[in-house]
Order: structure tokens, then sequence, then C-alpha cells
């Protein structure tokens, strides 16, 4: 590993020490950290008009309700004692779903985009969503045997699994369109609406 460095230094220097090697270099710090703010913090405050023409009020409050209802889902498996694991991922989910919501309102009232919520978003679902299924496959593995093999269970958590695979689907095939969006909206507001049948039944 030394002489590995060792020998990049050896073909570096020469280049560093040209005149177009030192400018090269200083562009290529000045391109690699000037992203730094852009990533940690987002767009704060710029024009976001297509953004604003993209979503509706009704559509941005129409974001609210699947938030709400996992909102309850998680509350609902906390009293049921669904495991320290599952409270943290659910948690992060909802307040990933929360900053969306709240960063989708945002845009219709403002026209501006608030950058550091969709930020959030995008840590907090992966990462909560990760922990979420882990949580939910040591419940298969630990569950009663005639939850298991009860159908009403499979259909219930099919609907929702469904749902989320579908959600990733739009994501990635339809466009930005507000009959787009509302698809989407709908879509998670069905699967949230069976996980929440699920947790209140059993």
């Amino acid at each position: 590993m030394r002489g590995f460095c060792s020998s990049v230094s050896q073909l570096s220097l020469p280049v560093l020490s040209s005149r177009g090697g030192r400018r090269a270099a200083a562009e290529f710090l000045y391109l690699a950290t000037s992203g730094i703010p852009h990533f940690l913090w987002g767009r704060d405050g710029m024009d976001r008009i297509s953004e604003k023409n993209r979503y509706s009020f009704l559509l941005a409050i129409m974001d609210f309700l699947p938030v709400l209802l996992f909102g309850i889902s998680w509350i609902r498996i906390i009293q049921r004692g669904g495991g320290l694991l599952a409270a943290i991922g659910m948690a992060m989910i909802f307040f990933g779903g929360l900053s969306k919501a709240i960063w989708k309102m945002y845009v219709v009232q403002t026209g501006k985009e608030y950058g550091t919520l969709q930020k959030l978003f995008r840590i907090l679902m992966p990462a909560g969503g990760t922990l979420a299924l882990v949580a939910a496959i040591r419940w298969c593995c630990s569950a009663p045997w005639h939850l298991i093999i009860s159908r009403s269970v499979w259909i219930l958590l099919a609907g929702f699994v469904l749902g989320m695979f579908l959600m990733g689907i739009w994501g990635r095939t339809l466009d930005d369109s507000r009959k787009s969006t509302w698809i989407k909206e709908l879509t998670n507001l069905i699967a949230q609406s069976f996980l929440l049948w699920f947790v209140m039944v059993y």
C-alpha cells in the first residue's frame, strides 16, 4: 500500500508542478467542495415554479393523509409492544413522510423549495424502512402460528406490500404531471389503509 501511494505521488508531482496542472487541481477542488452545502441543505428558497404548478393545494393536503394513517399505525404498534426496532424504524418513516408533506405544502404556498425537508425525507425514509423491514421479518418468525396461516393476515399485508411496490414503480415510470402525482398519492393512501387495518385487527 505504501509503495502504491509513493507511485501515485511520483506521478502526480510533475503534473501539479505545471501551471495547467495546478489550475486543473484548483478547479477540481472547487467543484468537489461547492456541492457540499447543496447536499447538506438543499436549495432552500429557490424558485420552483414548475413544482408549484405540479401540486395543487388539495394535492398537498392529500399528502398528509397517508402520513396520518401511518402515524396511527405507528402508535398502535407501540401500544401493542411491537418492539424498539419497529418503533424507531416507523418513527423515522413517519417524520420522513411528514417532512415531504410539509415540503409539498411549502412549495404550493410559496412557489419555492425548502430543500432541507427533501434531504430529511431522503435520509429518514430508507433508513427507517430498513429497520421496519427487519422488525417485520422478526415478527413473522415469532408470530403465533394461527396468525401465520390466517388468510386475512396475508391479504392485508399483501395489500400494503403491493401498494409500496407500486409506489416504487410509479416513482420510476410516471412523469411529474399532476395526474401522475395523484396516482402516486392514491396508491400510497390505499397502502397505508391496508397497514392500519392490519395493526387494528391484529
